[in-house]
């Protein structure tokens, strides 16, 4: 059934923990169990991971300092961020080894449902819908399409740090105005 690792915040001492990088886990489970696994992980627009993150962060720190701002404050101040500091989203190390892809398939998180039935189907394991849940789901504050949070700063930010993916997985930019009502 794969790797199942520590779930918490903190994983120092652990052996197995959430997001671990590919290549730690090829180390662990050597060559031969590696090459032989079926490996997935899934993987989402930059776009809308970024500000996923930059949610992430806000609320931790802030405690929701948006709700009731003007989105135009709140896109302003995420472009800021996003300049500066997108490079902290990045997670490249899950899915690459040696700047190779090291996974055999990739579930889009856009279409999570569909293609985790896909890959339960594939490995021969029962599809249980109701399992997957929903996470970290209430971080945004401001509910708007991330699309939405984007002016040509943050976009060129974006495409500067995660080109690869975009162009890998075929995902495009947002509009350049980022001032829909």
């Amino acid at each position: 059934m794969g790797v199942i690792g520590y779930r918490g915040s903190n994983p120092t001492g652990r052996v197995w923990y959430n997001h671990m990088p590919a290549k730690q886990i090829r180390a662990l489970v050597g060559e031969a169990v590696w090459n032989n696994y079926f490996k997935f992980c899934v993987i989402r627009n930059p776009f809308d991971k970024v500000v996923s993150f930059w949610w992430q962060i806000v609320n931790a720190k802030f405690a929701y300092p948006y709700k009731e701002e003007d989105f135009a404050q709140v896109r302003s101040d995420f472009s800021r961020w996003c300049v500066s500091h997108v490079s902290d989203a990045t997670d490249r190390d899950k899915y690459l080894i040696d700047d190779k892809v090291s996974m055999d398939c990739f579930i889009r998180y856009e279409s999570l449902a569909d293609e985790v039935k896909r890959v339960c189907q594939r490995v021969g394991y029962p599809f249980e819908p109701d399992r997957l849940g929903r996470y970290k789901g209430d971080y945004r504050a401001v509910s708007r399409p991330f699309a939405e949070y984007y002016d040509k700063q943050s976009i060129a930010a974006v495409e500067a740090v995660f080109g690869w993916e975009l162009t890998y997985f075929g995902y495009g930019r947002p509009s350049e105005t980022g001032a829909s009502p």
